[in-house]
């Protein structure tokens, strides 16, 4: 049945209804979530690799500079020392 306005009463209405519930019950789950106690640990990992990692290029530039080692090993591991800090001021931020 339909009004003046072209639009659909009582049958219409039920079958609008039915149309949103199917559409919002088809919503998916948030991708990108994870639990506190997840991101606790990550954030762990990031901050303990990070701080050894960076205590092996400060000894090893310090051992560079005596002439004891080469300068690659410090570079690397201050360069992975980085990189933990990047990710987890991420896990932190989001």
């Amino acid at each position: 049945m339909e009004n003046s306005r072209g639009l659909t009463t009582r049958g219409g209405a039920a079958l609008a209804k039915r149309a949103i519930l199917d559409y919002v019950s088809d919503l998916q789950k948030r991708g990108s979530y994870a639990p506190r106690r997840v991101r606790e640990q990550r954030l762990y990992r990031y901050a303990i690799g990070g701080f050894v990692t960076g205590v092996i290029g400060i000894v090893g530039l310090i051992l560079t500079v005596v002439g004891v080692i080469g300068a690659t090993l410090p570079i690397l591991a201050l360069l992975v020392a980085a990189a933990c800090a990047f990710m987890a001021r991420r896990v932190v931020a989001g």
